[in-house]
């Protein structure tokens, strides 16, 4: 058990999610947008695009394959050694990161939780549990908005932790915390994603609860009928149910309306300010979409997206995972591993199968001018070498003859024999140089002045 988990196990407790034997209250804080509403991360939880963009960039980073590597030294057929990689399967940090963190959780959920952490509070936290010899055993991870970041005395970062509301703090090191810090002013901890969105949060709670509002009380008719005289009660009655059984529902569009005793029909549309509020509700998501740094057809938006485009806007997501993925493996180097031998890096080859074909066109295309060498290609996807890898493969397209071959045939053709060709051109006179049988014919008697004409 961690330290946390130590300082509270003579206490009475029940398991609940989150940290082990602790649990986590529901969430706290937060402040008040223009509008009046109060936003705090249940209330932006509520809007859609919101949710749906730090869901799905915490999914897509969780989903990737985290492996653990140790770098090796391989020597190749040319007797030159390179450097390369394997994986570490037999080391425990392989298990911990690509399995399960800890006993409560699997690698899937922990990342995904901290990624979400990441997103919204713009920092990541996780207590780890460490054996007699300091290497990390587990990984639990901690609530962002109950840390505090100090420099103490001595220089040296001590995190304050606080387990429950109105209780002190617990005082963490650095060497008991794993953090990733997102975007800030300092390096040291990263601004609040759902701080600085609170205006945009704010609006579209207050759009949306307007809109449910103007739902709830709307009493504007879709369809007038307009008499030119004054009808009795039984009549509006008898003129009403007629109406909707001839025009309402789905079913009944379109269908011809008859209009008698010179009545007049007007229809409804939507006023200008429905409109301005649909723009504004479009809006908001576009917006949401720019906080998260995530495409907006990933979270539903697709007004521009085309089936041209579409592909390449996956790509650009990847490049968006991208970031996120290199924060996560510089910090397990700071701050998990020891060995200056060991790294980790996520399996991003998934993400970009939609250029797969693209990128081996390209390949193949240097392998075939001999620009690239297989072992070359293998690095470019993160492959580790091979024993035939380190020379360019020849072709009958690709294959780069001596020159003086070309001197030879001319002589040849000329009427020269091959072995004094050979001499001629300064290479050996061997039996086969590879050369193809040249026949050489006269097409016609030559004429005085001109030279034999071989075939």
């Amino acid at each position: 058990m961690g330290l946390l988990a130590r300082t509270w196990e003579r206490k009475a407790r029940t398991p609940g999610i989150g940290y082990p034997h602790i649990g986590w209250a529901p969430a706290s804080g937060g402040r008040l947008s223009t509008t009046g509403v109060f936003i705090n991360d249940e209330t932006a939880n509520t809007v859609a695009a919101w949710f749906a963009a730090v869901r799905k960039v915490s999914k897509d980073v969780a989903t990737l394959p985290l492996i653990t590597y140790r770098r090796v030294q391989w020597a190749g057929a040319d007797g030159r050694v390179r450097p390369a990689k394997e994986r570490a399967y037999d080391h425990p940090l392989y298990t911990l990161l690509h399995d399960a963190p800890n006993p409560r959780m699997t690698s899937i959920t922990f990342r995904e939780t901290l990624q979400g952490h990441l997103l919204t509070w713009g920092n990541a936290y996780a207590e780890k549990e460490l054996n007699g010899r300091g290497e990390t055993v587990a990984l639990w991870p901690l609530r962002p908005d109950r840390i505090t970041v100090t420099i103490g005395d001595d220089g040296q970062v001590v995190y304050e932790y606080t387990v429950r509301p109105g209780t002190a703090p617990v005082r963490l090191p650095k060497r008991n915390v794993f953090h990733i810090p997102g975007f800030g002013f300092d390096g040291l901890i990263g601004y609040s994603v759902l701080a600085l969105a609170r205006e945009t949060l704010g609006q579209t709670v207050s759009l949306r609860e307007y809109g449910s509002r103007v739902l709830a009380n709307d009493a504007r008719p879709g369809v007038i009928l307009k008499h030119p005289g004054q009808l009795s009660d039984p009549a509006i009655k008898h003129l009403r149910d007629s109406w909707e059984a001839s025009h309402g529902g789905f079913s009944n569009a379109g269908r011809t309306a008859i209009i008698e005793e010179g009545m007049d029909v007007t229809v409804l549309g939507l006023p200008r300010e429905d409109m301005l509020f649909l723009a504004a509700q479009k809006w908001q998501v576009a917006d949401i979409a720019r906080w998260i740094d995530i495409a907006p057809h990933k979270i539903g938006d697709l007004e521009h997206a085309t089936f041209s485009n579409i592909e390449e806007q996956n790509i650009d997501h990847a490049w968006t995972l991208q970031s996120h993925l290199s924060k996560w493996e510089q910090q397990i180097k700071l701050d998990l591993i020891t060995d200056p031998d060991m790294f980790t890096e996520h399996l991003l080859d998934a993400a970009l199968r939609g250029k797969t074909l693209e990128r081996y066109q390209a390949l193949a295309m240097g392998i075939a001018s001999r620009a690239l060498t297989p072992n070359e290609w293998r690095e470019k996807e993160n492959w580790n070498p091979v024993e035939w890898g380190d020379e360019p493969i020849s072709s009958p397209n690709n294959d780069t003859r001596d020159p003086r071959f070309e001197d030879v045939g001319a002589l040849i053709r000329a009427g020269f024999e091959p072995l004094a060709a050979l001499v001629a051109v300064g290479l050996p006179p061997i039996a086969h140089t590879g050369l193809l049988p040249v026949t050489v014919q006269v097409q016609d008697p030559p004429q005085s002045g001109q030279e034999p004409v071989a075939a």
